[in-house]
C-alpha cells in the first residue's frame, strides 16, 4: 500500500480489485482509508462487496462502512418464492421514468420481475432479458438487445416520453426502443 498512492488510475483499479479478496489486504484498504491514503472514489462496488465479504464483522469493516457510506444501503431481497413480492399499488399514466438496480442469482427468466402483475405492466427478465410485457394485446411493448449477467448488479431504467414510446437503458445505455408508441395506464 505504500506504493498505491504513486500508480496510475487503472493500476490502482487493479491492486484494490486484487487485495479486496484476501483479508490481510481488505485490512490494508481499511486503513487506507482510515488515514484517507485510499480515496473513497476509488472504491467501486465490486471491491465495496469484496471488502464487505473478507472482513466479515470485524471492526475494520465498520471504518469501511463508515468511509463509504451509501454503498452498504440494505436492498430488498426476494428468495423466488411465489410469497417474495413487495406490493405497491403503483399506477403509471403519461410520462414516467422506472430505474433499479438490481442483481439476479440463478436461473433467470420471467419470474424475475422488477414491477408486474398478470394481464399488467410486467417488467421481467424472460430469457435474460430485460423487456416491458404489456399483456396480451400488446405482448413485449420492448426488450433490452442486452442480456443481463448473474450475480452483477446492473442499473435499468425503462423512460415513457409524452408521445408514449418506450424505452430501456441497461447501465446507462439505451438498449431498447418501442417501434410503436403506447400510452394505456399501467397498473402495477
Amino acid at each position: 500500500m505504500a506504493f498505491y498512492p504513486k500508480l496510475s488510475l487503472n493500476d490502482r483499479k487493479v491492486v484494490l480489485d486484487g487485495l479486496s479478496g484476501t483479508k490481510a489486504g481488505a485490512k490494508a484498504i481499511a486503513a487506507g482509508l482510515a488515514d484517507k491514503s485510499v480515496a473513497v472514489a476509488d472504491i467501486e462496488i465490486p471491491v465495496a462487496e469484496k471488502l464487505a465479504i473478507a472482513l466479515g464483522d470485524s471492526p475494520e469493516l465498520a471504518v469501511v462502512s463508515q468511509r463509504l457510506g451509501g454503498v452498504f444501503r440494505s436492498v430488498l431481497t426476494l428468495d423466488g418464492s411465489n410469497d417474495a413480492v413487495a406490493k405497491t399499488g403503483v399506477v403509471l399514466k403519461g410520462a414516467f421514468t422506472v430505474e433499479t438496480w438490481v442483481r439476479l442469482d440463478g436461473k433467470i427468466d420471467n419470474n424475475d420481475s422488477l414491477l408486474g402483475g398478470g394481464g399488467k405492466l410486467d417488467l421481467n427478465f424472460a430469457g435474460g432479458i430485460f423487456r416491458a410485457y404489456m399483456g396480451s394485446k400488446v405482448n413485449d411493448a420492448v426488450v433490452s438487445a442486452k442480456p443481463i449477467s448473474v450475480g452483477i448488479w446492473t442499473h435499468f431504467a425503462l423512460t415513457r416520453d409524452a408521445a408514449g414510446v418506450l424505452r430501456i437503458y441497461q447501465d446507462g445505455e439505451l438498449t431498447g426502443t418501442s417501434k410503436t408508441a403506447n400510452r394505456m395506464t399501467c397498473r402495477v
